[in-house]
């Protein structure tokens, strides 16, 4: 049997949990020939897909809120006609120039009904009073060791945050900003935008 054929089938099934991989792979135990659906689970559940968007709109996608936020608005998608906007709460990702006609959109980038006013994310993707990071030293071994980018002023952002928010962009700038509540940082190469509200250390 194939690893390709394997890694083919194992493409087809949905998330595999412990329980099912375990079964899978008594089954591989006992038997005397090999399974090719038993291998494909097990396939899937030590290699489970990637989370890394291949789209501008499934890189937006990846900060809406989960299905348990009580704020319906923010588990979609919403574009104002021009752009097409998703936040979580502490991050905020945006296609400057979207293509996609104004309304709610589900993870699938799909139209759905929402009654829900979306909150304006306007005055976080400005350029304002920022620090300036070139003089701004970094604790570099907090940062190793938390998973933190931290700045000697007393915040940190998530590492896996800024890198998510740099995934597919070209080139991008990156400004901490300060505001009347704290920082953020701004991240753009000027097709995508993203914004990480920082931690207090």
């Amino acid at each position: 049997m194939h690893v390709p054929k394997i890694a083919a089938l194992a493409d087809s099934l949905n998330r595999i949990d412990k329980p099912t991989a375990l079964a899978a792979l008594e089954r591989l135990m006992r038997a005397e020939a090999l399974d090719a659906d038993s291998l494909a689970i097990l396939y899937r559940y030590l290699h489970p897909p990637s989370r890394t968007p291949k789209t501008p709109e499934q890189w937006v996608a990846l900060v809406a809120a989960n299905r348990s936020d009580p704020r319906a608005g923010l588990r979609c998608l919403y574009s104002d006609g021009t752009r097409l906007i998703a936040t979580n709460g502490r991050q905020i990702h945006v296609i400057l120039k979207a293509t996609l006609p104004a309304g709610y959109y589900n993870k699938k980038i799909q139209p759905v009904e929402c009654d829900y006013d979306y909150p304006n994310v306007d005055a976080f993707l400005k350029t304002g009073p920022h620090v300036d990071l070139s003089t701004l030293p970094v604790v570099a071994s907090a940062a190793l060791q938390h998973r933190r980018y931290r700045f000697k002023i007393g915040v940190g952002f998530d590492y896996s945050h800024v890198t998510q928010a740099m995934c597919l962009m070209l080139a991008p700038t990156v400004q901490v900003n300060e505001y009347t509540g704290g920082h953020t940082m701004y991240i753009t190469d000027g097709v995508l935008s993203a914004v990480i509200c920082a931690e207090k250390l």
